[in-house]
């Protein structure tokens, strides 16, 4: 479909049945798009989507979605054919840090998700730029650590993000401990909204992270602490 740019950004008419939905960070909310919905349909789309085009028989041709789950669920659901979407270029790794920036700035993330997103988008930084010391200084696997002047990953997604440099280092700092699968099954749990319960989630071993998790998930507990203590009645959390 034709298209115009915009910024130096390639802006197409894209049709929707072409767009990997794919694996999102966020599973979209259907309030949001409900409500998202309905200010389409009064003032229109007001800002496009982001797309990447994939090459290869495997794909088709189609484009993966990159920003913009909400957006285009919401056309989805009014039956639009097509939507206006920047189309950008890059490799995966870029693909991810771009989804992960696009999120980082949302309102309503939880603790939890920040701390996800904020910890990915490290491990991504620092993998591209490996000869430049981490916030903490020195190499992040090796554990050993110096004082630099240079550019740190925390520097890079202040300047995207918005946000400070210490929320940046709590959020890595309790992402980088979390179990995957614990956090996973914690989404929609009060405590994916405290860092004070993520802290201390954060100080366990992975195997009884996911033990926790159920737990809180299931309801039979609403804290960390007293999750723990159904585990292990003898250990205490550190305060």
């Amino acid at each position: 479909m034709g298209g115009q740019v915009v910024n130096n950004v390639n802006v197409q008419m894209i049709a929707v049945a072409e767009i990997d939905f794919g694996i999102r960070l966020r599973t979209p909310d259907v309030a949001a798009v409900n409500s998202l919905k309905a200010d389409i349909e009064l003032r229109g789309l007001r800002s496009p989507i982001e797309v990447a085009k994939r090459g290869g028989l495997r794909y088709g041709g189609k484009y993966k979605l990159v920003a913009g789950g909400h957006r285009l669920s919401a056309v989805e659901a009014l039956g639009w054919d097509a939507i206006p979407a920047f189309v950008i270029n890059g490799n995966a790794a870029n693909l991810r840090r771009d989804e992960l920036l696009e999120n980082l700035t949302k309102s309503e993330l939880s603790f939890l998700e920040r701390a996800v997103f904020v910890h990915e988008l490290r491990v991504i930084w620092e993998d591209e730029n490996p000869d430049i010391a981490s916030t903490y200084g020195g190499d992040r696997r090796s554990g050993e650590f110096q004082v630099t002047t240079k550019v740190t990953w925390s520097d890079a997604i202040v300047q995207r993000s918005g946000l400070s440099t210490r929320t940046l280092i709590r959020a890595d700092a309790i992402g980088e401990k979390l179990d995957r699968k614990a956090a996973e099954a914690l989404k929609f749990t009060a405590v994916a909204h405290s860092q004070k319960e993520l802290i201390a989630l954060s100080q366990l071993g992975p195997d009884v992270q996911g033990n926790v998790a159920k737990l809180i998930a299931s309801g039979q507990s609403s804290t960390v602490k007293a999750a723990v203590q159904v585990l292990t009645p003898d250990v205490e959390l550190r305060p």
